[in-house]
């Protein structure tokens, strides 16, 4: 069993709510360009749960979602038009997965 399997679930969802309140928080005195990223990178987070489940199957499509965020997420810091060609395309591909699965 991983490290990650060991840690509860609950622990993951209270780091998760800090670092979202944070963000939250830090976006009131950011540049507005900032909580795009932390946007991105909460949901990468949100997506690791599925890493604290071990009882459950892995959606491989919300894997691979989660592994594109974290391969794209610095983007955003480098090069403004492939970061937003990602969300772009990553918009596309989640609204294309929830029409496949009728939501």
């Amino acid at each position: 069993m991983s490290n990650i399997e060991k840690r509860p679930v609950y622990n993951y969802l209270l780091e998760l709510a800090a670092y979202m309140a944070s963000s939250a928080r830090g976006c009131l005195e950011e540049p507005p360009s900032y909580g795009t990223f932390r946007l991105i990178d909460a949901l990468g987070k949100v997506l690791k749960i599925q890493d604290y489940l071990p009882e459950a199957e892995k959606d491989q499509f919300l894997e691979k979602v989660r592994e594109d965020i974290e391969r794209n997420k610095f983007l955003k810091s480098t090069n403004h038009e492939a970061f937003e060609k990602f969300l772009d395309d990553l918009i596309l591909e989640l609204v294309k997965e929830a029409k496949k699965r009728c939501i």
